[in-house]
């Protein structure tokens, strides 16, 4: 049995767990619900039980009204863990779920201290973004 099963058989009354997929799901593509399910499941078997994932989906969410990213910043910096932005399992988290994830990494990196190798994973992120996107948005209409 994975590791990850073990710890959903484990969790499965833990409704804070679920209430965060759940939240996940609502911000992000359904392409990248499988993942995110996974990285809940990981952190919450964490010595600090899921913290991050509080400060990632406070991020998304402001991230997700659409306004300005020195607002959605700013707009942060009173949570608790959502002010450590900078810290790279939250960014990262952001960058790789996030709808603006591309826009989001790039701000808080600034575009000059982003090396060839990230620039190139923000490019292709940005594109799959848009590409899903798209997809999506086509479906609604």
């Amino acid at each position: 049995m994975k590791l990850i099963d073990i710890f959903k058989k484990k969790n499965k009354d833990k409704d804070i767990v679920l209430e965060w997929i759940s939240e996940g799901k609502k911000l992000i593509y359904p392409e990248k619900y499988d993942a995110w399910e996974k990285f809940v499941y990981r952190v919450c078997d964490g010595k600090y039980f899921g913290l991050e994932v509080t400060g990632v989906l406070r991020i998304m969410k402001e991230l997700e009204t659409g306004k300005e990213m020195s607002v959605v910043i700013n707009s942060i910096l009173d949570d608790p863990v959502a002010k450590d932005y900078m810290r790279s399992d939250i960014r990262n988290r952001v960058f790789e779920f996030s709808k603006r994830g591309p826009e989001f990494l790039e701000w808080v990196l600034g575009v000059d201290n982003i090396n060839l190798s990230l620039k190139e994973k923000v490019e292709e992120l940005r594109k799959e973004n848009n590409i899903l996107e798209q997809k999506y948005s086509n479906k609604n209409k």
